[in-house]
């Protein structure tokens, strides 16, 4: 699930754009792209990069903005409901006078999205409901394959023996934007933001746009935010089979946590997020918690494809160290056996044990 991160205008003198030259990424010798995470994991564990993590390396340098990083903690509070919660974060966007240092944001961001359903605060709450509305509105259609099973019984994609897979003879035929319309891309959007990260961003956008070889990216043009997501998916890998809006769920998950991270930290502590597309250290951190956190708390699973957004993004010379790949939890092995045999009944089976948590399954698909 190849992604770009955001991009501001080149006129902001603190945009994601900018680099800070204190913050010298270790380098190895270039290596060819790795065709299966345990290819990746074989060249990480065998090279042992030195960690530079905020763990591992403490005295590593420091943000030159940081006399400007908005301070961060969670307040505790109560909901309606007299449950103790967080109070709504309220965070200051990148290249405002304020912005929130990045690991900081990752650090306060992770405890305020994992929380039990009961101790949620209103705003999150609200958020939820919404979504689980909008499930159970299309929960046919959610329910439902988008292609027939090809001939071998398989779903829309099986492997291609070279670590890669292929589509079936059976395409989609249904255009994206009909799959999904905007209006409810940029709803599930603004749910999504008032559930995990902390509240509304404004003015977001959703278009559908031919992308080739991407399923989506998020850029900002200087005066909304928008998510772009790929017309055309006939050519691309999917996670859930062809279960093909339970996909769509993932890839705007993805493009969430990546339209965070870009909003709302600090362009100068670019350090735990600048290689990879974007998908390093920062990103790994929140998308494993929102790939936790969903099923229990909105009833449908998810895979935000990190793993395979390292690969995709494969640059040969930065490599995951150790704790990284520890820490990042990278493998899955019931979807990879799903992906490997191409098994739609094994995504249905996934679908209705996470729907059952949050009850918004018809019984006739149970």
């Amino acid at each position: 699930m190849p992604i770009s991160c955001i991009h501001k205008p080149a006129s902001s003198s603190r945009s994601p754009q900018t680099r800070n030259p204190h913050f010298q990424q270790p380098t190895m010798p270039p290596h060819p792209k790795p065709k299966s995470l345990k290819a990746l994991e074989h060249y990480a564990y065998n090279l042992n990069t030195p960690c530079n993590c905020p763990t591992c390396s403490p005295n590593r340098p420091h943000c030159p903005y940081s006399q400007n990083h908005h301070s961060l903690r969670l307040v505790p509070s109560r909901n309606a409901k007299g449950a103790t919660c967080y109070t709504p974060l309220r965070l200051h966007a990148s290249g405002a006078t304020s912005s929130c240092a990045l690991t900081q944001l990752v650090d306060t961001i992770i405890p305020y999205m994992d929380r039990p359903y009961h101790h949620l605060n209103d705003e999150q709450l609200r958020g939820v409901e919404r979504c689980i509305l909008w499930l159970r509105r299309r929960k046919k259609d959610i329910m439902t394959p988008s292609a027939a099973p090809g001939a071998n019984g398989a779903g829309s994609w099986k492997p291609n023996g070279d670590g890669g897979y292929i589509p079936l003879s059976t395409p989609y035929t249904t255009s994206a934007e009909t799959v999904l319309p905007v209006p409810e891309a940029v709803y599930l959007w603004k749910c999504f933001n008032d559930i995990f990260f902390g509240g509304p961003i404004p003015n977001l956008h959703v278009e559908y746009v031919h992308m080739g070889d991407r399923q989506g990216d998020v850029k900002y043009d200087g005066q909304k935010l928008i998510m772009r997501l790929d017309t055309d998916t006939s050519g691309h890998r999917y996670d859930f089979g062809s279960y093909r809006l339970l996909n769509y769920l993932s890839v705007i998950l993805h493009e969430c946590v990546h339209a965070f991270l870009s909003w709302y930290a600090c362009p100068g502590c670019d350090f735990d997020n600048r290689d990879l597309g974007g998908h390093a250290r920062a990103w790994q951190r929140v998308a494993l918690k929102v790939e936790e956190v969903v099923p229990g708390l909105l009833g449908f699973p998810v895979n935000l494809a990190r793993g395979w957004s390292l690969i995709e993004e494969w640059d040969g010379v930065w490599m995951p160290s150790r704790c990284d790949l520890v820490r990042w939890k990278l493998r899955m092995p019931f979807l990879e056996r799903m992906w490997e045999e191409g098994d739609d009944g094994d995504v249905a089976e996934l679908l209705r044990r996470t729907a059952e948590l949050r009850n918004w399954m018809p019984k006739s698909y149970r």
